[in-house]
């Protein structure tokens, strides 16, 4: 079984170059999503989205600390099938009451 984690990093940028890179956590999808393909959290960061060719769906987690995906309960799935075979990218539109969802054709 393939195990996919999302690791999250602190990014420090200064003008142009890096000035620091830090592990913070992960956290594995392998319960509700085998083969991950994109995962978006929505303006706030107590949500999190996770799309790829498991089920063909998009599942939704809250998460109890923004950004943290080690604190995220499952909340459900939404079919998407009908729209796309496998899910490639998510992203919200600038006030985040919508999610785009990009495939492959």
């Amino acid at each position: 079984m393939k195990k996919f984690l999302v690791t999250l990093i602190l990014i420090f940028i200064t003008s142009k170059t890096f000035a620091g890179v830090a592990y913070v956590d992960s956290f594995s999808f392998n319960t509700r999503e085998s083969i991950p393909r994109t995962v978006a959290f929505n303006t706030d960061g107590i949500k999190m989205f996770v799309g790829g060719n498991t089920g063909n769906d998009i599942n939704e987690f809250s998460l109890s600390t923004a950004f943290l995906p080690t604190t995220a309960s499952f909340v459900r799935s939404l079919d998407v099938s009908s729209q796309s075979t496998s899910p490639l990218g998510l992203a919200f539109n600038s006030d985040g009451t919508s999610i785009e969802i990009s495939r492959k054709f």
